[in-house]
């Protein structure tokens, strides 16, 4: 779940409080301090995962191609 919130904060333009109102209708309960906690501790972690997984992804002119 925390991963989760972090992903949705750094990827989409929402403030701590949107993303809290987000969480609690799915049903996690927490508060926008502790949003800013985690994004603060985990933003590192998921940035250099994603730089992994962008890495070894298909190359940028390979999807335009045409079929």
């Amino acid at each position: 779940m925390i991963l989760w919130g972090v992903r949705w904060y750094v990827a989409y333009p929402m403030s701590y409080r949107q993303l809290e109102e987000m969480m609690e209708e799915r049903g996690v309960e927490v508060d926008h301090s502790t949003l800013n906690r985690w994004v603060i501790k985990y933003a590192s972690y998921l940035n250099s995962n994603f730089a992994l997984t962008s890495s070894q992804s298909v190359p940028a002119g390979d999807w335009t191609r045409p079929m």
